[in-house]
């Protein structure tokens, strides 16, 4: 499962297909009753649903090439401030890891309103890609962040262990679920 990004920006249009918060928690929280969640790969919905800290893979374990063989360290960190080399450049794997955009994703530069904030660790701000498309930057939290909303506080959810194995595992901020009882 992976939530709406609305790629265009926020805007009337985009706004009928983007879900409240609360909803996109009574989800989890019905698929984690109903299945076994095996992997939660956002920062954030892990960092307060399931107490385990989960790195934003863009721009390390990350990458997008583009039509024109641009790369950039996400999916939806796709405009010119984030291309980071070019598929046809000589030694282009050794421009992408010494890359000032890559490097400074995996740093982690948390937003300042994120300062003292119970999860500022280990949610870091939220996920990139979100924070990009809703805001145009980095610097602010991820609009889903729970302190936006007040939200109430939720009953953990486990993450059942599993022989789970998928390329998009760790590559976006994806949550991936079973039926109980496979």
């Amino acid at each position: 499962m992976n939530m709406y990004r609305p790629t265009e920006g926020v805007n009337d249009l985009s706004k009928q297909f983007i879900i409240s918060y609360e909803t996109f928690v009574d989800a989890l929280n019905y698929i984690a009753k109903q299945h076994h969640i095996i992997s939660m790969n956002d920062a954030l919905f892990s960092s307060f649903l399931t107490n385990e800290t989960v790195a934003d893979p863009s721009g390390d374990r990350s990458i997008r090439i583009l039509a024109d063989g641009s790369i950039t360290p996400s999916t939806y960190l796709i405009d010119e401030n984030y291309i980071v080399a070019n598929i046809t450049e000589p030694n282009v794997l050794d421009k992408i890891e010494k890359s000032n955009v890559l490097t400074n994703l995996i740093v982690k530069t948390i937003p300042s309103e994120c300062k003292g904030c119970a999860y500022e660790n280990s949610c870091a701000g939220g996920v990139y890609d979100r924070r990009y498309l809703w805001y145009g930057t980095l610097e602010k939290k991820d609009p889903y962040c729970p302190g936006v909303f007040h939200a109430r506080n939720n009953q953990p959810i486990e993450i059942t262990a599993s022989d789970f194995v998928s390329v998009h595992d760790g590559y976006l901020p994806t949550i991936f679920f079973r039926p109980k009882g496979d």
